[in-house]
């Protein structure tokens, strides 16, 4: 019992992680578009590929956060998992939502709209 703790405690650490980083991301980007951009859709780009590697990010944290889940007996510990999971998926919604808006687009998005390239 005491290994599923564990692995439970070091899966939520995984999860925070990559939650941290989606928002820390999330937080300079909307930054840029609304003081470096003035809130122009289009402007506020990211490498090819990016979103894919954001995506892949909170995916990564909502599996570790459901097995943490699943591992450890606990009911808090349970609860700190899903409330992690929830966190990274509303973190690819919120980068979704930002890209479908244009508030952060990908490079090769960024040349097609402003003909370069």
């Amino acid at each position: 019992m005491h290994h599923r703790r564990l692995l439970g405690i070091g899966l939520c650490g995984v999860a925070g992680l990559a939650f941290a980083g989606l928002a820390t991301e999330f937080g300079y980007r909307l930054n840029l578009f609304l003081h470096a951009y003035g809130g122009k859709a289009g402007l506020n780009h990211v490498g090819d590929g990016t979103f894919a590697m954001l995506y892949g990010v909170g995916l990564i944290g909502t599996l570790a956060a459901a097995v943490a889940a699943i591992a450890n007996p606990a009911r808090l510990a349970r609860w700190v998992a899903i409330t992690a999971g929830a966190a990274n998926l509303l973190a690819c919604l919120a980068f979704y939502a930002m890209h479908r808006a244009g508030a952060l687009v990908e490079y090769t998005e960024f040349c097609k709209v402003y003909h370069l390239g």
